[in-house]
């Protein structure tokens, strides 16, 4: 606030509170590699390591989601709704959310009259 920057480009991943939860059920962490995995890792050595961050228990996905929800609409409606060029994208399918920023990312910005 202080710098008074503003971002050129806003994107909210827009995706149900349902999606988020059987993601991260499926997310495991190896502690070794610091890799993430989303299902059970190929490798049986993987397998057995890996481990599940408390913070992607259904309870607290859901309330953190909940509070993103609430926090990020107001945050787009008063900031970055009036001086920045906001894209909501349907984060349900994977292909199509890395379409919709390249297309919004690729194309110009408006330019400002002085």
């Amino acid at each position: 606030k202080k710098a008074q920057l503003t971002p050129s480009r806003v994107v909210i991943l827009d995706i149900s509170e349902d999606t988020s939860v059987s993601r991260l059920a499926e997310r495991s962490f190896d502690p070794i590699s610091g890799r993430c995995y989303y299902g059970t890792p190929a490798d049986e050595r993987v397998a057995a390591r890996v481990i599940k961050a408390a913070a992607d228990s259904e309870a607290v996905v859901r309330e953190r989601f909940r509070a993103s929800k609430r926090d990020m609409g107001e945050i787009a409606d008063t900031v970055f709704a009036r001086r920045s060029r906001v894209l909501n994208v349907d984060a349900a399918d994977e292909q199509r959310v890395f379409e919709d920023l390249r297309d919004f990312v690729e194309s110009p910005l408006p330019t400002e009259k002085t």
